[in-house]
């Protein structure tokens, strides 16, 4: 439904041109369509992903041997391993009912999920919970592994659509995809000014800012790196950069290596302003490149005087 979608609208198909989705159906068909004892395997693929793997003998769940001990889990845990690119996971779970007497947290970015697909964010931040709480699982895995934000959606339940048997929930995953997508952090950016301060030195003022709620890095991400976004810059010389963030006053950014400038990490729908001190001839052009993991690649020039 959602690659029909963007045959007929222009934004879906400009939405999916600019991001990479892998879709995985069913790994586990046994835990996901069958009822009752039937579901039982000798391992859970849900169980079996190394983030709070338990033994046999610590919970009462055929989660196998040792983690990927499975070769379909392997091969999952291999493609979330080896990819940089993945910001966030989307699984589909059976959710059990809670007893929880306080309300989970909804982040912002669920919240306009939520509201998006008139789906219940309490029950999506409760699902979303309890998969990354259970041993093994592969929302665990992702969050450890790539720091992903999960969505974990319950399709099985509501009530059956009497046109043609399909259950809401099904009918709301593509609308629950597209907004999750469109919560994925994307470098946008603009230049604001060019203005000579004597011979050969300009002012180079530049907007960057993430379209979409995500950050450029999780919180664990950001106790691990110092940034998730860098410049490079070329065309002419930069010798020294300054950022500006809301509120707060302008800092000066250093250079890790070579030409690359470390931005640092950026919140979702974050807006900063850079300033650049440029050593460049009048008419040339200074072409800046962004690059983030999450966000993205962005490039565009400035000219310089004429």
């Amino acid at each position: 439904m959602l690659l029909e979608r963007a045959e007929r609208e222009p934004p879906t198909a400009e939405l999916l041109a600019g991001v990479t989705l892998y879709a995985v159906p069913a790994p586990d068909p046994d835990g996901a369509f069958a009822v009752g004892t039937a579901a039982e395997r000798t391992c859970r693929l849900d169980r079996n992903f190394p983030a709070g793997w338990q033994p046999s003998d610590a919970i009462e769940c055929p989660q196998g041997p040792y983690p990927c001990s499975e070769p379909e889990t392997r091969d999952l845990a291999r493609l979330v391993a080896q990819r940089t690119n993945i910001g966030a996971l989307a699984v589909l779970v059976r959710a059990s009912p809670t007893t929880e007497s306080a309300p989970p947290a909804v982040e912002p970015a669920l919240a306009r999920i939520a509201a998006r697909t008139q789906l219940d964010a309490a029950l999506l931040a409760q699902a979303r919970d309890a998969a990354l709480a259970q041993p093994g699982s592969l929302a665990a895995f992702a969050r450890a592994r790539a720091g992903a934000c999960v969505l974990a959606l319950d399709p099985w339940s509501g009530s059956t659509a009497v046109a043609d048997g399909v259950r809401a929930g099904f009918q709301a995953l593509p609308l629950a995809i597209e907004a999750l997508l469109r919560e994925l952090p994307r470098l946008e950016g603009t230049r604001v000014r060019a203005e000579r301060l004597r011979e050969r030195l300009w002012l180079v003022e530049v907007e960057l800012r993430v379209a979409g709620g995500l950050p450029t890095a999780s919180a664990e991400e950001r106790a691990k790196a110092p940034a998730s976004v860098w410049l490079d810059a070329e065309g002419a010389r930069v010798s020294r950069i300054g950022l500006r963030r809301d509120g707060q006053p302008v800092g000066n950014l250093d250079v890790p290596r070579g030409k690359t400038w470390r931005i640092g990490h950026l919140q979702g729908n974050e807006s900063v302003r850079l300033y650049l001190a440029v050593e460049g001839d009048e008419g040339g052009v200074l072409r800046l490149v962004f690059r983030s993991l999450r966000g993205g690649r962005l490039e565009f020039d400035v000219a310089l005087g004429r």
